[in-house]
């Protein structure tokens, strides 16, 4: 029973550092229509002009995602490497990424992309299902679910068809699926 207690003020109390770590970003806003990000130490602004209330949040050891919405159901995200101070470009509909391997999963004009997120220059994998999407306003609204299994796999359960039957696959990131 002692040892239950305390894992459990253990746990506490390294939920409560977590909580209260600093992030190495800040939001400022003019009006609810006009934010920036800006790097804690330096004051130097990396992002501007963003809609609505951007929120930043940790996502993995020094890397934090900035995700602004556009309107139900648009997004768009952004990654910071707080090691390094480099920041990704913006990605559209992120549905999963790969904080270990620094990879991200989004959804844009009827396809399911893969990109490393801070290598601009190399274009995105484009995921090649079993079966089409089905077709929807937006197509991230064709996926349920998505998580990279490890940095070259991923589960992803879709709805495909007119009848929108739920498909879930494992897609393995190779040449062939490039």
């Amino acid at each position: 029973m002692k040892a239950i207690r305390l894992f459990c003020i253990i746990l506490g109390l390294s939920i409560c550092f977590l909580a209260t770590a600093k992030s190495p970003l800040k939001t400022e806003c003019k009006t609810t229509d006009s934010c920036s990000i800006v790097e804690t130490k330096t004051g130097k602004i990396l992002i501007k002009d963003l809609p609505n209330n951007p929120v930043t949040k940790a996502v993995g050891k020094n890397l934090f995602e900035i995700h602004a919405s556009c309107g139900s159901p648009c997004s768009v995200s952004s990654f910071y490497n707080a090691e390094n101070g480099q920041l990704s470009e913006s990605f559209p509909d992120v549905v999963a990424l790969s904080s270990s391997g620094k990879k991200v999963l989004y959804a844009t004009d009827g396809q399911i992309l893969c990109a490393d997120m801070f290598l601009a220059n190399q274009p995105p994998y484009q995921i090649k299902t079993k079966l089409p999407l089905s077709s929807t306003a937006a197509t991230v609204s064709a996926i349920v679910s998505a998580k990279f299994l490890s940095p070259t796999r991923i589960k992803l359960t879709y709805l495909s068809g007119k009848k929108y039957a739920e498909i879930t696959e494992t897609i393995d990131l190779t040449m062939e699926n490039k």
